[in-house]
């Protein structure tokens, strides 16, 4: 009887603890990330090119939770946009309960399209009709200068507390590299230093953000 006791306490304590460790995630970005190069004259103009560069940010945040021994775990859904969180926010949290307690996830991370923009002036606006939410842009006349950019928001919700927080609101780094970054004729990258460079800022922030959640 007593073995019988302790072996349900054991086999209750581990299925806990594999419960406290799941994640779920729900997308609605193109999680690749892009590289595009503007003219730099007009504030709407089209890209001159746009492509893949290989780092998806999807991916990372799976690999970065799986090296913490936690498991991950996509959740579709085309029910939660970034209206429906800033407006609506009473009702996904009802919703995001819901899926938590159906799927054993400790928190899910929402990483959805950026579409509350601030007026017709708003920089973010240039990115809206690219492929790419996540990428980093050149110009043409300035082909040092690197910007990463990321129209999307970042939420957490966490089942224990029932509380949504909005940790990445939109990204916006510029850098200088010492090279030019394209060839000037094809405007094809030179080497992957951008995509490195962005990649670890990008990478830290969420880690950073992520890691104050109370």
């Amino acid at each position: 009887m007593i073995i019988t006791r302790i072996l349900i306490l054991f086999l209750s304590i581990f299925a806990n603890f594999f419960y406290t460790q799941k994640i779920g995630i729900i997308s609605d970005i193109n999680p690749q990330m892009g590289y595009v190069v503007f003219k730099g004259e007009f504030f709407n103009e089209k890209p001159i090119l746009e492509k893949d560069v290989d780092y998806n940010f999807i991916k990372f945040i799976e690999n970065h939770f799986q090296s913490k021994n936690i498991q991950t775990e996509q959740f579709y859904s085309n029910h939660f946009t970034d209206y429906k969180m800033f407006y609506e926010s009473k009702s996904a949290i009802l919703d995001l309960k819901k899926i938590c307690s159906e799927n054993n996830f400790s928190k899910i991370i929402l990483v959805l399209k950026n579409t509350q923009y601030i007026d017709v002036n708003d920089p973010m606006l240039i990115y809206e009709n690219l492929n790419h939410e996540l990428g980093f842009e050149t110009h043409k006349k300035t082909p040092t200068r690197a910007l990463l950019y990321g129209n999307f928001k970042i939420y957490v919700y966490d089942f224990s507390s029932n509380k949504l927080n909005l940790i990445i609101n939109k990204v916006y780094i510029v850098h200088r590299f010492k090279q030019p970054l394209f060839d000037k004729n094809s405007f094809d990258l030179q080497n992957d230093e951008p995509q490195k460079k962005f990649s670890s800022e990008l990478e830290q922030r969420f880690i950073e953000k992520f890691d104050k959640i109370k």
